[in-house]
């Protein structure tokens, strides 16, 4: 016999098998802890976490930066605004510093009137 008796003459016809593949299992979920990576993103560079950490902790009775200051810090740290926000949203919620604009609002009142009492005793 030839190879090409094998390989010319297509031979009786077969109709397919149909396969089941199973697929993988899931891998086993990570812990979550410090220094792990996100599945959703990347981690942000030492250096913007300080910088935002340095402005969180300067600003720690109202730490609502403005859009510029969101601005200035991501270039600072090389990362965009957006990335900013969130980590000074995730920020507050940790440490339980949220405050609704009126909750500000009345602690700006008390302040300015506790500051300016001060300043008239004298």
């Amino acid at each position: 016999m030839r190879l090409s008796q094998y390989c010319d003459d297509p031979g009786p016809s077969y109709e397919p098998i149909p396969v089941t593949v199973a697929s993988p299992p899931p891998p086993p979920p990570t812990p979550k802890g410090k220094g792990k990576k996100s599945s959703l993103g990347k981690l942000l560079s030492p250096l913007a976490v300080k910088i935002m950490s340095c402005w969180y902790e300067r600003n720690v009775v109202h730490p609502y930066p403005t859009p510029e200051a969101c601005e200035s810090l991501a270039r600072s740290g090389g990362i965009t605004t957006e990335q900013v926000q969130k980590w000074f949203a995730n920020k507050r919620l940790r440490s339980k510093n949220t405050k609704s604009k009126r909750a500000v609002a009345q602690l700006r009142k008390h302040l300015r009137q506790k500051f300016l009492g001060v300043n008239h005793q004298n």
